[in-house]
């Protein structure tokens, strides 16, 4: 059994599978296809792929899928990633808060080139 934040082996490399929180600037559809892409890895069965992602999901995240768990039961992935998508697929959101962050990074002049670049990469991060 995987527990939360402990990688698995695949082969030589520790995969850690990703966690979700259900902040504005996550990208809900990028946390399913890599969740997806751990569970293959590590060959979850199908039907206990909702089971396994309730212990990478944190704060609002986690709420919302204890809540909807309670109210409709057990999932199975294909409802579970519907719901979550419904829900937290914040791309207007996401668009207004990253184009806000990029408003304060300044452009100072060719030399400090280096360090303008690092800001605009920090931006999504």
């Amino acid at each position: 059994m995987l527990y939360k934040n402990t990688p698995a082996m695949v082969g030589r490399l520790n995969i850690g599978a990703p966690t979700f929180a259900g902040t504005d600037l996550e990208q809900i559809a990028n946390w399913q296809w890599k969740m997806e892409a751990y569970l293959e890895t590590n060959e979850a069965p199908y039907r206990k792929w909702f089971t396994t992602a309730i212990f990478y999901l944190s704060g609002d995240a986690e709420n919302f899928a204890f809540n909807l768990a309670q109210k409709v039961g057990k999932l199975d992935w294909s409802e579970f990633t519907e719901e979550m998508t419904a829900r937290y697929d914040k791309t207007g959101i996401r668009a207004d808060i990253l184009r806000q962050q990029l408003d304060r990074v300044e452009y100072d002049k060719p030399s400090k080139m280096l360090e303008y670049c690092a800001a605009f990469r920090a931006i999504e991060q």
